[in-house]
C-alpha cells in the first residue's frame, strides 16, 4: 500500500497487489485461460465489478503482457475501478493489480504500470554479487512478554541458478490469570526447507520454491548485507547478512 493510500469511513478505499502463481503450463499470455483465470478471481474478489472491454496487449519490461479492467459501483455506492497487469515469466503468471476507488486508483496508474514493467527485467539473469549464504534472523515479544517469535531462515543462491532454503521458526506463549499468576504456556516449533530456482537483476528477485510457488522481491546491497522486501510493498526491507 503507498504511504498516502486513501481510506474513509469503512477503511483503505485503494490497494494494489503483486500476485504470483503457477502458469499451469500456459507460456503465452494471450491465451484465453489466462484472461478467464483473472475474470473468475476478480468475480470472487468484487463480484459487483463489470469486465470493461478485451485485454489490451501491454509491455513488461522486455516481454509482454495483457491489461484488464473492471468497473462497478460497491454496496456503498463508490464508484471502483480495477486494473490488473499480467505476464507469465518461466511458468509462472505474474500480476499486478491496482483496484479502489476510480479518481485514486486512475491516478496510481503509471506508478503500477512501471512496477508491472519491472517484473520481467532480470528474467533469467543471475546478479553475482547475490550469489552465496544469506542468513535471516528475527525476534519479537509483544509488550507484555506473554507471546514471543524467534525466525531463523538460511538461504544459499547458487550459480547455477538454482536454490535451498532452511527455515525455522519458534512461537513461545504464557498464559496470565487475571490475578496475575502465570497458569502454563507453551512452545510451537515450525520449520520446513525448500530448493527451487532464481534470478536477479536490477534489483529486483525473483525466486520459484518448487513447493512454496513463486515470490518477487526488490532487493539493495548494503555495507552489513543485502536489504530485502516483497515487490511493491512499503514495509520495512528485511535485513540479511552473508553467512
Amino acid at each position: 500500500m503507498p504511504p498516502d493510500a486513501a481510506s474513509g469511513a469503512n477503511g483503505a478505499t485503494e490497494a494494489y497487489l503483486v500476485i504470483a502463481a503457477s502458469s499451469e503450463g500456459i507460456t503465452d499470455v494471450n491465451d484465453s485461460r489466462v484472461a478467464q483465470t483473472a475474470q473468475a478471481t476478480m468475480a470472487q474478489i468484487m463480484p459487483f465489478l463489470k469486465v470493461d472491454g478485451e485485454p489490451q496487449p501491454v509491455s513488461a519490461g522486455t516481454g509482454h503482457g495483457i491489461a484488464m479492467t473492471w468497473q462497478g459501483d460497491n454496496p456503498q455506492g463508490m464508484h471502483v475501478l480495477a486494473k490488473c497487469f499480467t505476464t507469465i515469466v518461466e511458468g509462472y503468471g505474474i500480476s499486478v493489480i491496482g483496484l479502489g476507488d476510480r479518481a485514486q486508483v486512475t491516478k496510481r496508474l503509471p506508478i503500477v504500470q512501471k512496477i508491472f514493467a519491472s517484473l520481467y527485467a532480470g528474467s533469467g539473469d543471475i546478479d553475482q554479487q547475490l550469489v552465496g549464504r544469506w542468513h535471516y534472523w528475527s525476534y519479537h515479544s509483544s509488550p507484555s512478554g506473554s507471546h514471543s517469535e524467534e525466525v531463523d531462515i538460511h538461504v544459499a543462491l547458487m550459480p547455477d541458478g538454482t536454490c535451498t532454503m532452511s527455515k525455522k521458526s519458534e512461537n513461545a506463549y504464557t498464559f496470565t490469570e487475571a490475578t496475575g499468576e502465570n497458569s502454563g504456556g507453551g512452545v510451537a516449533d515450525n520449520g520446513g526447507a525448500d530448493d527451487g530456482h532464481w534470478n536477479a537483476s536490477h534489483g529486483k528477485l525473483f525466486v520459484k520454491w518448487r513447493a512454496s510457488g513463486a515470490s518477487a522481491y526488490e532487493y539493495a546491497l548494503t555495507a552489513n548485507g543485502l536489504n530485502v522486501r516483497a515487490m511493491g510493498s512499503n514495509d520495512k526491507p528485511a535485513e540479511w547478512t552473508r553467512e
